[in-house]
């Protein structure tokens, strides 16, 4: 008898101690530990509210929204035709409607690789530090992007002209008359736009010559030049 008593005993101590611990749980659950550094930018619960658990029905809200803010994360969409030259750690000077004038700089982290079928944009990740807290997610602002390009021909932006859809030209000074040219263009930063390849008739599209420096652009308002009419190139001063 005694020995039974004893195993008993032991059994009554490990429900007890279980006991416990479901009890702790329960008190734990009255602590919210947030999971990283941030601000509460919403909260729907106040002292006193009577909770329920959690449910998928349209109706349930979180109790808290918590949002990392240093550093902020900015997403933009990068069009299809510089999309190929952005990279992580690519430097990014951003610009915010919120305060005029002031600018900040971050670095790319991440792409989405692929593009957005409906956009054609390469949705790109920018974190900027915010240990002052002067930056306020939801904020719109305006990213140029910085792309290393060495050793390359640009041409003013206003030299070359788009029919359809990226299908780009410029007018080329040939024998002293213009002749629109079909081009193949790299990154541009709407002052100058890199120029990789120019027409060559009967040629595939890989094999347009490059080009060299030698050409003669003419750049402006060409609408009210014809094809073919006789135009001079200005020399640079």
């Amino acid at each position: 008898m005694p020995a039974l008593n004893v195993e008993a005993a032991r059994a009554e101590l490990e429900v007890a101690r279980a006991d416990e611990r479901l009890a702790q749980v329960n008190v734990d659950y009255g602590h919210i530990k947030a999971p990283y550094a941030g601000v509460i930018t919403q909260r729907n619960v106040s002292p006193g509210d009577y909770l329920q658990p959690g449910g998928g029905g349209g109706n349930s809200r979180p109790l808290f929204v918590l949002e990392q803010t240093d550093p902020v994360r900015i997403f933009v969409g990068v069009p299809e035709l510089a999309s190929f030259f952005i990279h992580e750690q690519d430097t990014a000077i951003i610009r915010f409607q919120a305060i005029p004038g002031v600018t900040r700089q971050g670095k790319v982290v991440r792409t989405g690789f692929s593009l957005n079928p409906s956009t054609r944009t390469l949705q790109t990740e920018i974190d900027i530090p915010n240990s002052d807290g002067h930056l306020h997610p939801g904020w719109y602002v305006t990213v140029s992007i910085t792309v290393e390009r060495k050793q390359v021909w640009t041409l003013p932006s206003n030299a070359i002209g788009f029919q359809g859809q990226q299908n780009y030209f410029v007018y080329l000074e040939i024998d002293g008359k213009p002749v629109r040219t079909p081009v193949l263009i790299g990154p541009s930063d709407d002052t100058h736009t890199e120029v990789l390849r120019k027409f060559s008739p009967g040629a595939n599209t890989n094999d347009w010559p490059t080009f060299d420096g030698t050409e003669r652009v003419l750049a402006g308002n060409l609408d009210v030049l014809a094809e073919a009419q006789p135009a001079a190139a200005a020399k640079n001063p």
